[in-house]
């Protein structure tokens, strides 16, 4: 019996490498033309510098913005320092400084002290006066300003930081019903922003902007919530917050800030920062709102308000909600913690308001003047 012959398998052809093909070739799956890896890591380290350079002013200002004195800041500036240099000089970083500009942001910071040469408004010689036994009366304020009317009504600006963005347009139509103010503008609120980190933003230049553009009458500034952080001085020196060198530091800031609107033509009504949820930081904003007021004693057309006190409870501490006269429960505080509900921001508005009849002529004058006597008279007689 014959065995049945097997046929021997066919051999495999070796695969052959079309012409031009190198290794490391890939095709997409699709069955598109592909690229080499070298050339695809090329192009993307390409747009990734791109990338890096037409955003390193950006980039520069978030290293800047970690905490002063830290050794993660040192870096990141060092690193991003001569790429935004180099960026700078190609004139890659003009698109998005066009895109800013368009959108009336200038987030630079200052190079050196943007609070150096604004010339201080001295207090006023009765600042100090002690009140004796005449009582509050025995201080004497500067003459009231002339009464604003229907047809020449006081032109009210808001600038500061996020609080000031939540409190501004409430701050507005109180402002509106009295039929004595109206808005100069819109409000100009910067996020993250405050005295102390004027390498991150340059708020003297800013007022300097909004008064040339919207010439206020009144320039109210709702600042100090990202303000409990180390300060660096004029000789470099970074102190730490709370700190004696730090309240120097930022009252000589205070007072130039304040001095710079007065001088520029307008009323300062400098709102402090109220108590926050983190119950942690609120000594921080007493300090700050401590700082305010006696940057703002005496000088003539400052207002300061007392955002600390208004919306602090029994304790000192921070409150959601507050009871109105008919004994209604309103919420005054956002669920954040920290900025302004509609009715809070309301609040503080009627408070600010009043408290201007301390420096014009206005219906309620008497009674502003008589709380600013008061506040005159604590402090005298410390």
């Amino acid at each position: 019996m014959s065995t049945p012959t097997q046929t021997p398998p066919k051999p495999t052809p070796p695969k052959v490498r079309p012409p031009g093909r190198e290794r490391g070739y890939r095709t997409l799956d699709s069955g598109g033309r592909g690229m080499p890896i070298g050339h695809a890591m090329t192009a993307i380290l390409i747009a990734f510098a791109l990338a890096l350079l037409l955003d390193a002013h950006a980039m520069l200002s978030t290293a800047r913005s970690l905490p002063l004195g830290s050794t993660q800041r040192e870096i990141a500036v060092d690193v991003m320092t001569p790429i935004a240099d180099v960026a700078g000089a190609l004139r890659l970083t003009r698109p998005r400084e066009a895109v800013e500009s368009l959108l009336g942001r200038h987030g630079e910071g200052a190079a050196g002290d943007p609070f150096a040469g604004i010339k201080t408004i001295p207090r006023t010689g009765t600042a100090h006066t002690k009140a004796g036994a005449k009582g509050h009366e025995a201080i004497k304020l500067p003459a009231l300003l002339a009464a604003p009317t229907h047809t020449h009504p006081l032109r009210m600006l808001v600038i500061g930081d996020s609080l000031a963005g939540s409190f501004g347009y409430p701050f507005y139509t109180v402002a509106r019903a009295t039929h004595l103010m109206v808005p100069a503008g819109p409000v100009d609120f910067q996020i993250d922003t405050g005295l102390t980190r004027a390498d991150l933003y340059n708020w003297p230049a800013e007022i300097r902007r909004d008064m040339y553009h919207y010439h206020p009458n009144v320039l109210v500034v709702v600042m100090g919530l990202n303000d409990d952080q180390s300060i660096q001085a004029p000789n470099g020196q970074i102190y730490s917050f709370g700190t004696y060198p730090w309240q120097h530091e930022y009252e000589r800031r205070l007072i130039a800030t304040m001095s710079l609107g007065v001088r520029l033509g307008a009323t300062v009504v400098y709102v402090g920062p109220p108590p926050v949820r983190q119950e942690s930081r609120n000594w921080h904003y007493q300090t700050i709102n401590h700082l305010i007021r006696a940057a703002a004693l005496g000088r003539p057309h400052v207002v300061y308000v007392n955002g600390y006190q208004l919306f602090q409870n029994r304790h000192q501490g921070y409150r959601q909600y507050m009871r109105t006269k008919s004994g209604q429960l309103v919420q005054i505080r956002t669920d954040d913690g920290i900025h302004l509900q509609t009715a809070g921001s309301q609040l503080l508005a009627h408070r600010a308001i009043f408290q201007l009849g301390a420096v014009y002529r206005l219906p309620w004058s008497k009674g502003a003047q008589a709380q600013e006597r008061a506040t005159l008279a604590s402090y005298s007689s410390r």
